[in-house]
């Protein structure tokens, strides 16, 4: 972080800095635990340059014996505004665990980011109500639960409860 300190709250970590702030919000997985470091030269962690100064740099760390997903959303904040985000967590719902990741970014104002991504490119999976062949595909939903906008990369279709909502 180009900040003086962070502070950890759980395993979020937000910048302190009169102005602009940013949070790292990990998804939520009861495994994870962080640690600010600064300045550490064994290992070499927690230093910016120009100029070389020691900096709070946020170390995540988590075990496991399989394939391990880790994500965050990294939310930049204007000065004296609260963090945008509420949570970060993962979708159940027929995913295969090791190949495939579904999240619900979860916001103050009560819009939602559905992120999924697979390492099965162009292979069609299912995650709650949301089916893609895509590496990666986000859908924004307001408040009310409508789609506000769709992106999706390395694949043809984002699809809601069998219905279109992103084809190409």
């Amino acid at each position: 972080f180009d900040a003086a300190e962070a502070l950890v709250t759980g395993v979020c970590v937000t910048t302190q800095n009169a102005d602009a702030n940013v949070a790292v919000i990990p998804v939520s997985d009861a495994r994870l635990t962080v640690q600010v470091v600064k300045g550490l030269n064994d290992p070499v962690q927690g230093w910016a340059n120009s100029p070389w100064r020691p900096v709070p740099t946020a170390v995540y760390s988590v075990a496991g014996k399989t394939t391990t997903w880790l994500a965050y959303a990294i939310c930049p904040t204007p000065a004296e505004k609260s963090v945008p985000v509420v949570s970060v967590n993962r979708i159940a719902g027929g995913a295969d665990g090791d190949e495939t990741l579904a999240l619900d970014v979860c916001f103050v104002d009560g819009r939602k980011d559905i992120a999924l991504f697979s390492h099965r490119s162009g292979q069609s999976f299912i995650s709650g109500e949301f089916e893609t062949n895509a590496e990666a595909a986000v859908v924004r939903l307001k408040a009310d639960g409508t789609v506000d906008r769709a992106f999706q990369t390395g694949g043809a279709f984002i699809r809601r409860g069998g219905k279109s909502v992103l084809e190409d």
